[in-house]
């Protein structure tokens, strides 16, 4: 799948005790299986109001006991997709019943992340949360936590009273490191009735990319506390992805500003089982390479 870009912004077993092996399927978790949470780590580059980079991290962990509906479709891919509905994959949230499943931390980089829990307000895709979940948004850490690329990171959940401590290694898959073409690293206009064209140089071989992950490109038109409004997203060889006039005037007439975000994207998922019970349900783990700069309208 690969999917989506960067942009808008109980009593606990100890994380450093001796965690059990990734939940065993009976089967193998595939994207058709329904929604049971995700685990979303991005790196990313920022053009700064000042004209800097900020280079840093943003995490989300969430799971879910139950949601209704129990999945939502996913975006064209390929194609552009309009997001401001909330009615696709990953903005759709129906209601939910979260899993308190402890502390989550991310081991791969230079030094391990321990998440704080997430507070009341939307995480970074515009999205409020009901229940438990994992926010970490940092300046100028992006290299110190997920410095590492073409690699793979763990997850590890320490565990609740109703949720077992588990570990799932090797889950996200960080893409290799890839660079902007034309257009650059700048802030962008966007033209009524104009398309966009966004070419970037082939990224290097994915040699550490496991069998079951998806890799692809994204350009994403985002407005600050509404998450991502448009999303393109293609194949990671292709070299340029075009988003259609009429994609652009969708953002336009949604706002008059707010955030391109041009991404890497690797996609895999788990099982997301408490050990003894298996009812198909899958965890999205999404890993995101990305730049982030601003748009206006003219």
């Amino acid at each position: 799948m690969g999917l989506f870009a960067c942009g808008d912004d109980i009593k606990e077993t100890p994380i450093d005790a001796k965690q059990p092996p990734t939940p065993d399927a009976p089967d193998v978790a595939d994207f058709s299986w329904d929604e049971g949470g995700e685990s979303r780590l991005e790196y990313q580059e920022v053009l700064t109001g000042a004209g800097t980079t900020n280079i840093r991290t943003r995490a989300t962990t969430f799971l879910f006991r139950s949601k209704t509906p129990k999945r939502f479709e996913f975006p064209l891919i390929p194609g552009c997709t309009k997001m401001d509905l909330d009615d696709r994959f990953p903005l759709g949230m129906g209601t939910r019943e979260y899993i308190d499943y402890g502390v989550a931390s991310y081991t791969g980089g230079s030094e391990t992340l321990t998440m704080p829990a997430g507070p009341a307000m939307p995480d970074g895709l515009g999205r409020s949360h009901t229940g438990p979940w994992s926010f970490h948004v940092g300046m100028g850490d992006g290299a110190k936590y997920l410095g590492a690329f073409n690699a793979l990171y763990d997850l590890k959940l320490s565990g609740s009273t109703t949720w077992p401590a588990q570990t799932y290694d090797d889950a996200h898959y960080m893409p290799p490191t890839w660079a902007l073409g034309t257009p650059g690293f700048a802030p962008m206009v966007l033209l009524a009735d104009t398309p966009i064209t966004q070419t970037y140089t082939t990224p290097n071989a994915p040699t550490m990319k496991p069998a079951d992950g998806a890799l692809n490109m994204v350009f994403a038109l985002v407005i600050p506390g509404m998450g991502p409004v448009v999303d393109c997203i293609e194949d990671t060889l292709d070299g340029s992805i075009t988003v259609p006039a009429d994609m652009v005037n969708h953002a336009r007439a949604l706002g008059s500003s707010g955030l391109v975000a041009r991404a890497h994207v690797s996609h895999r998922v788990k099982e997301l089982t408490d050990g003894t019970t298996h009812n198909r349900k899958r965890i999205d783990f999404i890993t995101i390479w990305c730049y982030v700069t601003p748009w206006v309208s003219n």
